[in-house]
């Protein structure tokens, strides 16, 4: 997505490039991903901020956030009995 067409402000514009930023550099489906160096929860934490931000300059836009951490925790870490419905892990910002 191209953020010049996003209508925020300029801070949370620059927020979320560098959180894309840290995605592509540091993803675990790169080959010389280092699980070590990457603190998913904390690129989790930082992604829903940044939902909440663009859910309070977008009040009337629909913000559907997709939490990687809860992610590998409840859709790759359990068994296939034990996983959780997909709301644990995207849901909409309100």
């Amino acid at each position: 997505m191209n953020l010049d067409n996003l209508p925020v402000s300029i801070y949370l514009k620059v927020r979320l490039q560098l959180w894309c930023q840290w995605y592509e550099k540091n993803s675990y489906w790169r080959k010389n991903f280092n699980k070590k160096s990457f603190d998913i929860r904390k690129f989790s934490k930082e992604g829903l901020e940044i939902a909440k931000e663009i859910k309070k300059e977008l009040p009337d836009w629909k913000v559907i956030y997709f939490d990687d951490s809860k992610y590998k925790y409840y859709h790759l870490r359990l068994t296939k009995r034990k996983k959780k419905p997909r709301s644990k892990y995207v849901y909409e910002i309100i």
